[in-house]
């Protein structure tokens, strides 16, 4: 799921979305439908790669991020949206430090699952 929402999130940013419309602020409200949803699934995708149980509030991170997009649906003023977005990418920060030191830790474990996530990491921060 988690890689299937990041394909829709490239596709939205890319130019090939114009051939199947031309509506640019559609393709601009799915591309933060799929981007406000990445982290949570990040989050899950690296819980379940390495089997740790999940938050006991997680699930409320979620909430938090649809509400987000619940009011860009309300107020479709694409200024704002730049704003709440700058705002909003600051917490990007915690998810990959959180998925560091458990890959780390998984590492010093001798897991060779963490080696290639630590590869998508890099990727991660490189891209």
């Amino acid at each position: 799921l988690f890689i299937s929402v990041f394909a829709g999130y490239e596709f939205c940013k890319n130019e090939f979305r114009f051939y199947i419309s031309s509506n640019f602020l559609l393709f601009k409200y799915l591309e933060y439908v799929f981007l406000f949803n990445i982290p949570y699934l990040y989050v899950l995708f690296f819980q379940s790669t390495f089997k740790i149980p999940k938050f006991k509030y997680q699930i409320y991170y979620l909430i938090l991020n649809e509400m987000i997009l619940v009011l860009f649906a309300l107020v479709r003023v694409p200024s704002l949206w730049s704003m709440v977005l700058s705002i909003w990418a600051l917490h990007l920060f915690i998810p990959i430090v959180y998925s560091g030191i458990i890959t780390y830790k998984k590492i010093r474990e001798k897991n060779h699952e963490a080696i290639f996530y630590l590869f998508a990491l890099v990727y991660f921060f490189a891209g």
